[in-house]
Protein backbone atom coordinates (compact mmCIF):
# COMPACT_ATOMS: atom_id res chain seq x y z
CA UNK A 1 0.00 0.00 0.00
CA UNK A 2 2.88 2.40 0.56
CA UNK A 3 4.43 1.69 -2.60
CA UNK A 4 1.32 2.50 -4.32
CA UNK A 5 0.80 5.64 -2.75
CA UNK A 6 3.80 7.28 -4.18
CA UNK A 7 4.19 8.65 -7.56
CA UNK A 8 4.61 5.94 -10.04
CA UNK A 9 7.05 8.03 -11.71
CA UNK A 10 9.89 10.15 -9.92
CA UNK A 11 11.30 13.31 -10.68
CA UNK A 12 14.65 14.80 -11.36
CA UNK A 13 16.32 17.87 -11.86
CA UNK A 14 19.50 17.14 -12.71
CA UNK A 15 21.24 14.75 -15.29
CA UNK A 16 23.23 12.50 -12.58
CA UNK A 17 19.63 11.63 -11.20
CA UNK A 18 18.93 10.14 -13.87
CA UNK A 19 21.93 8.61 -14.71
CA UNK A 20 22.21 7.41 -11.19
CA UNK A 21 19.04 5.80 -11.33
CA UNK A 22 19.07 3.63 -14.49
CA UNK A 23 17.70 0.00 -13.31
CA UNK A 24 21.03 -1.63 -14.25
CA UNK A 25 19.02 -5.56 -14.83
CA UNK A 26 16.25 -4.06 -16.90
CA UNK A 27 15.40 -0.75 -19.19
CA UNK A 28 14.44 2.57 -17.72
CA UNK A 29 11.92 4.58 -19.00
CA UNK A 30 12.00 8.57 -18.91
CA UNK A 31 9.48 11.18 -19.73
CA UNK A 32 11.10 14.64 -20.78
CA UNK A 33 8.74 17.05 -20.58
CA UNK A 34 8.25 21.06 -21.18
CA UNK A 35 5.36 20.95 -17.91
CA UNK A 36 2.69 19.44 -17.30
CA UNK A 37 1.54 18.93 -20.63
CA UNK A 38 -1.44 16.39 -22.61
CA UNK A 39 1.58 14.22 -22.83
CA UNK A 40 3.05 14.29 -19.39
CA UNK A 41 -0.58 12.94 -18.46
CA UNK A 42 -0.70 10.40 -20.62
CA UNK A 43 3.01 9.32 -19.34
CA UNK A 44 1.97 8.98 -15.76
CA UNK A 45 -1.33 7.07 -16.44
CA UNK A 46 0.94 4.41 -18.36
CA UNK A 47 3.72 5.07 -15.46
CA UNK A 48 0.86 3.69 -12.96
CA UNK A 49 -0.73 1.10 -15.40
CA UNK A 50 2.88 -0.67 -15.37
CA UNK A 51 3.75 0.47 -11.84
CA UNK A 52 6.23 -2.20 -10.51
CA UNK A 53 7.45 -3.73 -13.65
CA UNK A 54 9.95 -0.82 -15.04
CA UNK A 55 11.57 2.25 -13.42
CA UNK A 56 9.94 5.28 -14.32
CA UNK A 57 11.26 8.70 -14.04
CA UNK A 58 10.70 12.06 -15.72
CA UNK A 59 11.87 16.06 -15.81
CA UNK A 60 10.80 19.28 -16.80
CA UNK A 61 14.29 20.83 -17.27
CA UNK A 62 14.97 21.54 -21.05
CA UNK A 63 18.94 21.68 -20.02
CA UNK A 64 18.85 17.70 -18.77
CA UNK A 65 17.08 16.81 -21.85
CA UNK A 66 19.88 18.43 -24.04
CA UNK A 67 22.10 16.34 -22.02
CA UNK A 68 20.77 12.48 -23.08
CA UNK A 69 20.35 14.72 -26.75
CA UNK A 70 16.69 14.55 -26.27
CA UNK A 71 13.77 16.80 -27.37
CA UNK A 72 11.20 17.96 -24.89
CA UNK A 73 7.84 16.05 -24.87
CA UNK A 74 9.65 12.97 -25.67
CA UNK A 75 9.14 9.47 -23.81
CA UNK A 76 12.84 7.49 -23.97
CA UNK A 77 13.57 4.04 -23.03
CA UNK A 78 16.98 3.24 -22.05
CA UNK A 79 18.38 -0.49 -22.02
CA UNK A 80 20.76 -1.28 -19.12
CA UNK A 81 24.95 -1.77 -20.23
CA UNK A 82 24.69 -5.48 -19.93
CA UNK A 83 22.42 -5.65 -22.61
CA UNK A 84 24.18 -3.03 -25.50
CA UNK A 85 25.32 -5.02 -28.65
CA UNK A 86 25.98 -3.31 -31.96
CA UNK A 87 23.27 -4.95 -33.65
CA UNK A 88 20.51 -2.86 -31.71
CA UNK A 89 19.91 0.49 -30.18
CA UNK A 90 20.57 1.62 -26.95
CA UNK A 91 17.74 3.91 -26.51
CA UNK A 92 14.51 4.16 -27.94
CA UNK A 93 12.76 7.29 -28.56
CA UNK A 94 8.97 8.17 -29.00
CA UNK A 95 8.39 11.95 -30.46
CA UNK A 96 4.57 11.59 -30.56
CA UNK A 97 3.03 14.37 -28.78
CA UNK A 98 -0.32 13.16 -28.72
CA UNK A 99 0.47 10.03 -27.86
CA UNK A 100 -1.84 8.22 -25.52
CA UNK A 101 -1.19 6.27 -22.47
CA UNK A 102 -2.11 2.87 -24.37
CA UNK A 103 0.65 3.75 -27.07
CA UNK A 104 3.48 4.94 -24.39
CA UNK A 105 2.43 1.34 -22.99
CA UNK A 106 3.05 -0.65 -26.11
CA UNK A 107 5.63 1.67 -26.91
CA UNK A 108 7.85 0.33 -23.94
CA UNK A 109 6.57 -3.27 -24.16
CA UNK A 110 8.04 -3.22 -28.15
CA UNK A 111 11.65 -1.60 -27.29
CA UNK A 112 12.42 -3.63 -23.67
CA UNK A 113 13.28 -6.80 -24.96
CA UNK A 114 16.66 -6.42 -25.87
CA UNK A 115 17.99 -9.03 -28.60
CA UNK A 116 19.51 -11.72 -26.12
CA UNK A 117 17.64 -10.61 -22.76
CA UNK A 118 17.29 -12.21 -18.95
CA UNK A 119 14.32 -13.49 -18.55
CA UNK A 120 13.13 -13.95 -14.72
CA UNK A 121 9.92 -15.18 -12.87
CA UNK A 122 9.42 -11.34 -12.32
CA UNK A 123 9.84 -10.41 -16.16
CA UNK A 124 8.59 -13.40 -17.81
CA UNK A 125 5.13 -11.26 -18.79
CA UNK A 126 7.92 -9.32 -21.25
CA UNK A 127 8.84 -12.59 -23.20
CA UNK A 128 5.31 -13.75 -24.67
CA UNK A 129 6.17 -13.70 -28.40
CA UNK A 130 6.88 -17.31 -30.26
CA UNK A 131 9.20 -19.33 -30.99
CA UNK A 132 11.54 -19.29 -28.63
CA UNK A 133 14.96 -20.15 -27.31
CA UNK A 134 16.18 -20.09 -23.74
CA UNK A 135 19.53 -21.18 -23.09
CA UNK A 136 19.84 -22.41 -19.54
CA UNK A 137 22.67 -21.25 -17.30
CA UNK A 138 23.97 -20.04 -13.93
CA UNK A 139 22.87 -16.75 -15.09
CA UNK A 140 23.82 -13.98 -12.42
CA UNK A 141 24.42 -10.66 -12.90
CA UNK A 142 25.82 -10.04 -9.18
CA UNK A 143 29.19 -7.90 -10.21
CA UNK A 144 31.38 -10.86 -9.67
CA UNK A 145 30.09 -12.90 -12.01
CA UNK A 146 29.12 -10.85 -14.94
CA UNK A 147 31.94 -11.92 -17.04
CA UNK A 148 31.01 -15.14 -16.99
CA UNK A 149 27.21 -14.75 -17.58
CA UNK A 150 28.37 -12.70 -20.74
CA UNK A 151 30.77 -14.93 -22.00
CA UNK A 152 27.63 -17.57 -22.76
CA UNK A 153 25.47 -14.67 -23.58
CA UNK A 154 27.86 -13.74 -26.24
CA UNK A 155 27.84 -16.76 -27.94
CA UNK A 156 24.06 -16.79 -27.92
CA UNK A 157 24.25 -12.98 -29.87
CA UNK A 158 26.15 -14.45 -32.28
CA UNK A 159 23.67 -16.47 -33.69
CA UNK A 160 20.69 -13.79 -32.50
CA UNK A 161 22.12 -11.09 -34.37
CA UNK A 162 21.40 -13.03 -37.69
CA UNK A 163 17.58 -12.51 -36.96
CA UNK A 164 17.40 -9.22 -36.13
CA UNK A 165 13.80 -8.05 -36.63
CA UNK A 166 12.16 -12.05 -36.70
CA UNK A 167 9.58 -13.81 -34.64
CA UNK A 168 12.26 -15.89 -33.61
CA UNK A 169 13.49 -14.69 -30.02
CA UNK A 170 16.21 -16.07 -27.71
CA UNK A 171 16.58 -15.56 -23.94
CA UNK A 172 19.02 -16.70 -20.93
CA UNK A 173 17.54 -17.60 -18.07
CA UNK A 174 19.00 -18.78 -14.46
CA UNK A 175 18.80 -22.95 -14.34
CA UNK A 176 17.90 -22.81 -10.97
CA UNK A 177 14.83 -20.19 -11.12
CA UNK A 178 13.68 -22.42 -13.67
CA UNK A 179 14.01 -25.39 -12.84
CA UNK A 180 10.84 -26.74 -13.73
CA UNK A 181 11.27 -26.11 -17.68
CA UNK A 182 14.83 -27.81 -16.95
CA UNK A 183 12.67 -30.48 -15.77
CA UNK A 184 9.94 -30.28 -18.04
CA UNK A 185 12.81 -30.72 -20.90
CA UNK A 186 14.80 -33.88 -19.56
CA UNK A 187 17.78 -31.49 -18.71
CA UNK A 188 17.47 -32.71 -14.57
CA UNK A 189 20.57 -35.40 -14.78
CA UNK A 190 22.39 -33.36 -18.34
CA UNK A 191 25.28 -32.79 -16.23
CA UNK A 192 26.08 -30.04 -18.44
CA UNK A 193 26.54 -26.18 -17.37
CA UNK A 194 24.85 -24.97 -20.23
CA UNK A 195 21.07 -26.54 -21.87
CA UNK A 196 18.73 -25.33 -24.57
CA UNK A 197 15.57 -25.57 -24.84
CA UNK A 198 12.41 -24.01 -27.75
CA UNK A 199 8.82 -23.26 -26.88
CA UNK A 200 6.86 -22.98 -29.38
CA UNK A 201 2.94 -22.07 -28.77
CA UNK A 202 2.13 -25.61 -28.20
CA UNK A 203 5.22 -27.62 -28.21
CA UNK A 204 9.05 -27.71 -26.97
CA UNK A 205 11.89 -28.94 -28.26
CA UNK A 206 15.42 -29.60 -26.76
CA UNK A 207 19.23 -29.09 -27.94
CA UNK A 208 21.03 -32.18 -28.03
CA UNK A 209 23.26 -31.97 -24.84
CA UNK A 210 27.10 -30.75 -25.47
CA UNK A 211 30.24 -31.08 -23.76
CA UNK A 212 31.09 -27.12 -24.32
CA UNK A 213 28.19 -24.98 -25.62
CA UNK A 214 29.35 -22.69 -28.51
CA UNK A 215 27.69 -20.78 -30.71
CA UNK A 216 27.74 -23.42 -34.07
CA UNK A 217 26.18 -25.43 -31.51
CA UNK A 218 22.95 -23.16 -31.40
CA UNK A 219 23.30 -22.14 -34.46
CA UNK A 220 22.85 -25.66 -36.16
CA UNK A 221 19.90 -26.02 -33.73
CA UNK A 222 17.76 -23.29 -34.91
CA UNK A 223 19.14 -24.90 -38.64
CA UNK A 224 17.73 -28.13 -37.51
CA UNK A 225 14.56 -26.68 -36.05
CA UNK A 226 13.63 -24.50 -39.48
CA UNK A 227 13.91 -27.61 -41.36
CA UNK A 228 11.99 -30.00 -38.87
CA UNK A 229 14.59 -32.19 -38.13
CA UNK A 230 14.30 -32.37 -34.18
CA UNK A 231 10.89 -33.95 -32.73
CA UNK A 232 8.78 -32.45 -30.06
CA UNK A 233 10.36 -33.20 -26.62
CA UNK A 234 7.96 -35.17 -24.20
CA UNK A 235 8.61 -37.30 -21.93
CA UNK A 236 8.95 -41.00 -23.22
CA UNK A 237 9.42 -44.90 -20.98
CA UNK A 238 12.21 -46.00 -23.27
CA UNK A 239 10.27 -47.80 -26.85
CA UNK A 240 10.02 -51.38 -27.10
CA UNK A 241 12.48 -52.91 -28.48
CA UNK A 242 9.94 -56.33 -29.53
CA UNK A 243 6.23 -55.83 -29.87
CA UNK A 244 4.56 -59.14 -28.95
CA UNK A 245 0.87 -59.89 -29.86
CA UNK A 246 -1.60 -58.04 -31.02
CA UNK A 247 -1.66 -55.14 -28.81
CA UNK A 248 1.21 -52.36 -28.68
CA UNK A 249 2.78 -50.79 -26.45
CA UNK A 250 2.79 -47.20 -26.84
CA UNK A 251 4.64 -44.72 -25.00
CA UNK A 252 5.56 -40.85 -26.06
CA UNK A 253 8.31 -41.34 -28.57
CA UNK A 254 6.69 -43.87 -30.60
CA UNK A 255 2.98 -42.50 -30.41
CA UNK A 256 3.90 -40.30 -33.31
CA UNK A 257 5.37 -43.05 -35.57
CA UNK A 258 2.72 -45.82 -34.60
CA UNK A 259 -0.57 -43.81 -34.23
CA UNK A 260 -0.28 -40.86 -36.80
CA UNK A 261 1.94 -42.16 -39.35
CA UNK A 262 -0.15 -45.44 -39.74
CA UNK A 263 -3.31 -45.52 -42.06
CA UNK A 264 -5.07 -47.84 -39.87
CA UNK A 265 -7.84 -47.03 -37.45
CA UNK A 266 -6.90 -47.87 -33.84
CA UNK A 267 -8.09 -48.21 -30.49
CA UNK A 268 -6.38 -47.03 -27.50
CA UNK A 269 -6.22 -47.74 -23.77
CA UNK A 270 -4.44 -45.24 -22.00
CA UNK A 271 -3.39 -46.22 -18.10
CA UNK A 272 -1.53 -45.73 -15.25
CA UNK A 273 0.86 -49.10 -13.64
CA UNK A 274 -0.52 -47.73 -10.02
CA UNK A 275 -4.28 -47.47 -10.83
CA UNK A 276 -6.07 -50.38 -9.41
CA UNK A 277 -9.41 -50.57 -12.18
CA UNK A 278 -6.65 -49.93 -14.72
CA UNK A 279 -4.74 -53.10 -13.94
CA UNK A 280 -8.03 -55.10 -13.43
CA UNK A 281 -9.15 -54.04 -16.91
CA UNK A 282 -5.82 -54.88 -18.53
CA UNK A 283 -6.32 -58.69 -19.10
CA UNK A 284 -9.38 -58.40 -20.06
CA UNK A 285 -8.50 -55.56 -23.18
CA UNK A 286 -6.16 -57.84 -24.44
CA UNK A 287 -8.78 -60.42 -24.46
CA UNK A 288 -11.49 -58.27 -26.55
CA UNK A 289 -12.24 -59.65 -30.15
CA UNK A 290 -13.78 -56.55 -32.53
CA UNK A 291 -15.78 -57.24 -35.24
CA UNK A 292 -15.12 -53.72 -36.30
CA UNK A 293 -12.35 -53.29 -39.18
CA UNK A 294 -9.55 -52.28 -36.56
CA UNK A 295 -6.53 -53.61 -37.34
CA UNK A 296 -4.92 -52.59 -34.42
CA UNK A 297 -4.90 -52.41 -30.33
CA UNK A 298 -2.99 -49.89 -28.63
Amino acid sequence: MKEQSKSPSEEKTHMLGISNNMDRLDATVVGFFKGKSDLFDEYMVAANEMRGTFKFMHTFDPEVAKSFKMETETVALFQPEIFWSPYENKTYALHKKSATYKEIIQFVKRNSVPLVGQRTKQNNFKFTDRPMIVVYYDVNYEHQYVKDTQFIRKKVLEVAKDFVGSNLKFVIANEEEFEEEIKALGFEDSGEDVNVGCFTEKQKFRMKVTDEFESEDLKQFVEDLRTGKVRPYMKSLPVPKKQEGPVKKIVANNYDEEVHRVKKDAVMFFYAPWCGHCKEFDPVYKKVKFDLPISMLL
